[in-house]
């Protein structure tokens, strides 16, 4: 029988830690799902950190600029189109 060490409570904290990071993570994405869901520009700018940019492909700039156009896609009739996709999200420690 192979010998398996549990893990330490170093080891323990340090994955649930990571479990907790991408958490935090998924629930941002799905901030952003529900603003642009309800058309709500708050909710999605809630979903960034201040200085952060987006990029959209045919959008890449801050918070502020992609929230403006924003709304101006969601003025315009059946436009949203929302994807919630499996997406894999690597945590990397900070400091």
């Amino acid at each position: 029988m192979a010998d398996t060490a549990s893990p330490d409570a170093a080891e323990l904290a340090k994955a649930v830690q990571a479990l907790s990071d991408k958490e935090a993570i998924r629930e941002q994405i799905y901030l952003y799902c529900r603003g642009v869901n309800r058309l709500q520009t708050t909710m999605v700018g809630a979903a960034f950190h201040a200085d952060a940019t987006d990029n959209h492909g045919m959008f890449v700039g801050g918070v502020k600029e992609f929230l403006e156009v924003g709304e101006k896609f969601a003025a315009a009739p059946n436009s949203p189109i929302r994807l919630t996709l499996r997406r894999r999200r690597d945590v990397q420690p900070s400091g």
